[in-house]
């Protein structure tokens, strides 16, 4: 039986499907006004449920607006009749349509299969037998009609579009319908407006059907706080003009979002010590302990052993590496307030600790599509593949973007159980936060709202990633490295587990494989330069334990086959560099213990700076921001000799004498063609691992010098017959936890690393500097 196409008869209840925004959103505000009191239980505006889901449809249409990716529908009672509401989501739609829609419903016995609509040069046919047609031409008003062409009366027919969410909604009065079957039946079809050919069509789906599958979602973030200094503090957690698109964006507009609209996010790197230490002087720890706390936030363990490499193959380590580095990120963890974690994030072995359930683990990807993944199995391991080359650009300011709409709705029909009851797959999103659109707050807000909005998407907490069926782990599907993990000959196992300095050198070798952004393929290269640095600290660990008088320039404390001197008494240690007659370290014994007063600024991070100005040929020297310490100058190649209980270094032109007091050092500095010189003070770096650090460091100065002091613990007072100045960690305390302000002038200190405060010494011929400690 034909069916009439005349779409001029008459018509109930309409709204124009594709007016202006503004007209939609008022005639939105109309209809809800005119019916809020009429209606009884749940209103049309109300959220939608999983469980109105009905069917979810291949992103399969030559346009987006001709797409439908899912139909809901559920029924509510205004005033005594029963109200169907029918929802379609769309992959999007534009402020023009470029659709017809037709709903074709089986409701009665008998019916038609026959549609006003041609498909491939053929008229078209319905695969049910249908009573009732609904049609919202995209230029023409709403019409609802029997299968002879005529009008449905009484429907109180009704569509409304939400433009940001890429839906419509239709509404009707059931009750107008002649109900001759218990389980009504439906099926959805697009149409080009022009030709009438239809370019979707929905499988049939009955009324009262179980919901299918969901799309589940993983949202993970590595790069998530790769801080070390104050200003890359403030960038990283709510920066200005910075980001892949030159704006607002970090970590906070990331979290901020995720908490409004309660989705969770995995940070696979955040328990890295140096950035929850930096995370905490940001003023961003609270809100992560809160989430943490809320199991909104997964935060792994994670074992930075990558030198900067986040693809890094983690198993050719060495056991004990691994063992202490996991145990650091523990305990700063755990120092910092945060919950138990169930997940490590490393390269997947057995031999983690049973209280590991979880590891989340790298896997290469192509950068230009995103496809589901699926959970592995190996021993009492579940292994979260995260693939490596997700796309930066995900969160638009209309939701997900296009590629990532189809990735989910393929994640979610591939999720269907009939197809792969096994194994259950899932999208992951995310990727290098420093690099994404999702830290970006407009992006993040909207794409999240699009997501809670449609609860077809699934997101993923840690109880899902633990109960997810798993499929055996397959090593092939993981990076492989041929050869192990290089480090020099540093005795970092047997350190005293009870030695500050030993303490010291654990945490200047897991600082130089912690994250940095942007990342260069040189920044592995450049970390193994200034490994050697770890032996130095491993040396004055030793005479912590045993302390002596040592007066010697024939060592290698450094590990780089040149030789160093140390001068050390039974309360002071120092090692200097001989080409630049410089101080690099210096360690002072007071009745509190052992204390660190300076050192080089690598010892905190390294390859902050520009790659085009790195040379890795230059062993310590490689990086030319990095400071290597005190006292260093531009003329340099010097020579060095112990005389009685003091240091000498003498080129052409300078002279410069290292005594030792009893709490400190002394230097006499003679130069017939002076230049500036600086000691960077590191003051016990090892107390930035626990809440509040930051606010227990503090400046004074005094007529003579200055002093830099730690709470709790001893102040290093700088005094000399030469001008000085200082700079700090600290002289931008008051700004943490604002907003980056790009029009405010931040002081030098701003840009130091955390805990380091600079003092310069105004140029003279002859200088004379003392620096001692009082506890």
């Amino acid at each position: 039986m034909s069916v009439s196409s005349d779409f001029s008869a008459p018509y109930v209840g309409t709204t124009a499907l594709r007016a202006p925004i503004y007209m939609v959103l008022i005639a939105l505000l109309c209809v809800a006004c005119q019916q809020a009191i009429s209606y009884q239980g749940r209103s049309p505006a109300a959220n939608w449920a999983y469980t109105d889901l009905r069917i979810l449809d291949p992103a399969d249409a030559p346009l987006a607006e001709q797409d439908i990716l899912a139909v809901y529908e559920r029924k509510f009672l205004a005033g005594n009749q029963m109200q169907l509401e029918i929802r379609l989501d769309f992959l999007s739609l534009s402020t023009r349509s470029q659709a017809d829609i037709y709903l074709a419903i089986d409701h009665e016995s008998g019916g038609s299969q026959d549609l006003p609509l041609d498909e491939r040069d053929r008229p078209a046919q319905a695969d049910i037998h249908w009573d009732t047609l609904l049609v919202f031409p995209s230029r023409a008003p709403l019409l609802g009609q029997d299968m002879h062409g005529k009008p449905r009366p009484n429907l109180a027919l009704r569509a409304w579009q939400d433009p940001i969410q890429d839906t419509i909604n239709i509404n009707f009065n059931r009750d107008s319908l002649p109900s001759g079957l218990i389980d009504w039946q439906m099926q959805v079809f697009t149409a080009s407006p022009e030709s009438r050919t239809i370019v979707d069509r929905v499988k049939p789906v009955s009324l009262d059907g179980r919901p299918p599958a969901q799309a589940g979602v993983l949202f993970a973030f590595w790069n998530s706080f790769p801080a070390y200094t104050p200003a890359q503090a403030v960038r990283r957690w709510a920066g200005a003009h910075t980001g892949p698109l030159g704006g607002s964006h970090g970590l906070a507009f990331l979290l901020r979002s995720s908490q409004e609209y309660n989705i969770p996010v995995t940070l696979l790197d955040l328990s890295s010590p140096v950035s929850l230490a930096a995370l905490d002087y940001a003023g961003g720890l609270e809100l992560v302990q809160k989430l943490a706390a809320q199991e909104q936030l997964i935060l792994p363990a994670h074992i930075p052993l990558g030198f900067g490499d986040p693809t890094s193959a983690y198993h050719t380590a060495p056991a004990w590496l691994l063992e202490h580095g996991l145990e650091s990120s523990l305990q700063s963890a755990r120092n910092f307030g945060l919950p138990t974690t169930q997940f490590v994030y490393a390269f997947p072995q057995i031999g983690f600790s049973d209280e590991f359930l979880g590891v989340f683990s790298p896997v290469d990807s192509p950068s230009d599509r995103m496809k589901p993944v699926e959970v592995h199995r190996l021993g009492q391991l579940r292994v979260i593949p995260i693939p490596a080359g997700l796309p930066n650009e995900q969160a638009t300011l209309d939701g997900p973007s296009i590629e990532v709409r189809k990735a989910l709705i393929d994640a979610a029909i591939g999720a269907d159980p009939s197809k792969s009851p096994q194994k259950a797959v899932f999208l992951v999103l995310g990727g290098d936060l420093t690099q994404s659109t999702w830290g970006e707050p407009r992006r993040a807000r909207a794409t999240f709202e699009y997501i809670r909005a449609h609860p077809w998407i699934k997101p993923l907490h840690a109880y899902d990633l633990l109960t997810l069926a798993a499929v055996p782990f397959e090593r092939q599907d993981y990076p492989e490295s041929g050869q192990p993990l290089s480090i020099p000959p540093l005795d970092l196992p047997n350190a005293p587990a009870d030695g500050k300095l030993a303490q010291a050198a654990w945490q200047t070798f897991l600082a130089l494989n912690a994250p940095v952004a942007p990342s260069s393929p040189m920044l592995t290269g450049l970390r193994m330069n200034y490994l050697g640095q770890v032996g130095a600290l491993l040396t004055a660990s030793d005479w912590e334990m045993v302390p002596r008088p040592i007066a010697s320039c024939q060592t290698d404390p450094d590990l780089d086959s040149e030789r160093e001197c140390i001068l050390a008494s039974e309360s002071v240690f120092t090692i200097s560099e001989i080409p630049e007659g410089s101080l690099v370290y210096a360690f002072v014994r007071t009745a509190s213990g052992v204390h660190q007063i300076i050192g080089p600024s690598s010892q905190l991070a390294v390859g902050l700076s520009d790659p085009a100005s790195w040379n890795l040929e230059m062993d310590e020297r490689a990086d030319p921001s990095v400071m290597m310490g005190a006292f260093a100058d531009a003329n340099g190649s010097y020579l060095a000799e112990i005389q009685e209980d003091k240091l000498v270094f003498k080129n052409q032109t300078n002279v410069k004498i290292y005594s030792l007091t009893p709490t400190g050092v002394t230097l006499t500095y003679v130069s017939q063609a002076p230049s500036p010189l600086q000691i960077p003070i590191l003051l016990d770096p090892w107390d930035r691992y626990t809440p509040g650090w930051g606010e227990r460091y503090y400046l004074n100065r005094t007529p003579d010098g200055v002093s830099w002091s730690l709470e709790g613990g001893i102040t290093v007072q700088i005094i000399a017959n030469a001008p000085l100045e200082i700079a700090a960690f600290t002289d931008t305390r008051s700004r943490m936890g604002l907003t980056e302000n790009p029009n405010f002038d931040y002081p030098a200190g701003h840009y130091l690393p955390f805990p380091m405060a600079l003092v310069q010494l105004g140029v003279r011929t002859d200088v004379n500097v003392t620096i001692e400690v009082r506890d």
